[in-house]
């Protein structure tokens, strides 16, 4: 029996008394997880009856069974996603989790104006919006569109 990722041997028996198979599945290509079919998902209250490992064994440990981001998420201690051990499992509600791997602004990039040349800091998460990163501010982006 092959497994895919780390799980541990308490969440496979808990599994069987559910008639759930968490050793079979595939790896999901977008985002590396392992995902688990199972028509219960469905009598369950799911929209699929494709699950993430990770919520199948949150729920089989604690029976709080998670249909969707807007109820919380499982969060990977380790940030393994293939390491579906209970032990290294959190839960999180989802702006909670979302500000833990995003955190907006502690990380700041050094930019040089392309109109006046001064140095300044630019939170990396600001570089996705449009013209940002090139210019210190709104005034010498305004300025350098004029000329």
């Amino acid at each position: 029996m092959k497994v895919l990722g780390k799980i541990d041997k308490e969440s496979i028996l808990l599994a069987k008394n559910a008639n759930v198979n968490l050793t079979g599945g595939y790896i999901r290509n977008t985002d590396n997880r392992v995902i688990i079919g199972n028509k219960l998902f469905l009598e369950l209250g799911m929209k699929y009856r494709y699950v993430l490992r990770s919520r199948i064994v949150w729920w089989l440990h604690t029976g709080m069974f998670l249909r969707g981001c807007e109820d919380g998420n499982i969060h990977h201690i380790n940030d393994d996603r293939l390491d579906d051990r209970f032990n290294n499992l959190e839960f999180m509600f989802h702006v909670e989790h979302s500000k833990h791997h995003n955190p907006r602004g502690l990380t700041n990039i050094h930019c040089r104006c392309k109109y006046c040349h001064n140095d300044f800091l630019l939170p990396r998460w600001r570089l996705k919006e449009l013209g940002r990163g090139s210019y210190c501010s709104q005034n010498c982006y305004q300025t350098s569109r004029i000329q």
